[in-house]
């Protein structure tokens, strides 16, 4: 039996509405494609731009400035969780024997300077450039090496502050203890920068300040502060403040708990406490945040690093269009992933295939 009139014209309608909707499909695939490339192609940019400038640096002044501490892996106490291998030895032929991993300090001051087989105790407060961030709270560095997490810009007080020793003589296996002001000084160890936030253009002006790559920073972007720097917007306050300028790390437009955030972790936000107010009471609280003063950001507004790596070549890295440098945490948003492992567990997946990365040897 034919099909009346209006059925038809019913199937054709649906029909044009079933085109209409993959060719949607299909454009805002694409269109999203576009974008990711675009910001891809500007963050290599930048990254061209800033490898450029430091080697115009080293040219004309000789060096370069170490890397400052991501405030989220700072060494000031109340230090985010790191894993590392602690309690090894050397044997009579220089060999390393033993050791286990293990969680490190995280509230006594850090040493700098000297690996933790020259140590007689305290070997947890080592800050080794091996270990591995191992904070659940801020998975877009979780599982990264202490010595990738770099940033251009001044040493701030709320971040950083260890006792800087040195390796024994070669005919001595350890050195003295114990590891304080006692015995080795403040004024010959103790590295606490007396710069705040508002000093970041100092390093921006050693490194760029003989050519315009600043300027060309700046005109994509790349170069901003937040707004203001009020210490009711810090998240990540340190556990010894002494005074100093140390009310957070980082700085959050929502500002630090009680007040709320979102429940859904995304790329580029960070664990600040719970959800205190409606439904989702008691779930994780998910903040955005910048760091605090000057810094280089790539295209997606999330801070690149910089380190220098055991050959001495600069490294600098942005995460990419995921946000995220290691492993990304499964549906359930819980990592199943150790921070010390090479590949991701479960249903954790890998994100290391979308980073950028350039090598500058100086």
């Amino acid at each position: 039996m034919p099909l009346s009139r209006s059925a038809t014209s019913t199937a054709q309608v649906m029909i044009v509405v079933a085109i209409a909707a993959t060719l949607s499909s299909f454009t805002l695939g694409a269109a999203r494609s576009l974008e990711i490339g675009s910001k891809r192609a500007k963050t290599q940019t930048v990254l061209a731009t800033l490898a450029k400038g430091m080697s115009l640096t080293v040219a004309s002044r000789g060096a370069l400035l170490s890397p400052s501490e991501h405030p989220l892996a700072g060494s000031r106490p109340g230090r985010a969780d790191f894993l590392g291998i602690r309690g090894r030895t050397l044997d009579v032929n220089g060999n390393l024997i033993g050791g286990e991993l293990r969680l490190l300090d995280r509230d006594r001051e850090g040493i700098t300077g000297v690996e933790e087989w020259y140590l007689t105790s305290d070997q947890d407060r080592v800050l080794m450039a091996e270990d591995r961030y191992a904070d659940r709270t801020t998975p877009h560095i979780y599982g990264m090496t202490r010595g990738e997490l770099g940033v251009i810009g001044d040493p701030q007080q709320s971040v950083t502050r260890y006792r800087r020793l040195m390796r024994p003589p070669s005919a001595t296996r350890h050195l003295r203890g114990p590891y304080d002001a006692a015995t080795y000084a403040d004024r010959d160890h103790l590295v606490q920068p007396d710069s705040t936030s508002g000093d970041g253009h100092k390093t921006f002006d050693y490194l760029f300040g003989s050519s315009n790559v600043q300027s060309e920073l700046l005109s994509m972007g790349a170069i901003s502060a937040p707004i203001d720097d009020r210490s009711d917007h810090r998240l990540r306050a340190p556990s010894a403040r002494g005074g100093l300028d140390n009310e957070g790390r980082v700085w959050s437009a929502t500002g630090p708990d009680p007040r709320d955030g979102d429940v859904h972790y995304r790329a580029g936000l960070i664990q600040d406490g719970v959800i205190n107010l409606g439904p989702y009471e008691g779930e994780p609280d998910w903040k955005a945040y910048r760091l605090r003063g000057l810094a280089v950001y790539d295209a997606w507004h999330r801070e690149i690093l910089y380190s220098i790596n055991a050959s001495g070549a600069v490294v600098l890295q942005s995460a990419g269009y995921d946000g995220v440098f290691r492993f990304t945490p499964g549906p359930d948003g819980n990592f199943q992933t150790d921070a010390s492992d090479r590949a991701p567990e479960g249903d954790d997946e890998s994100a290391e295939e979308d980073n950028l990365r350039v090598e500058m040897v100086q």
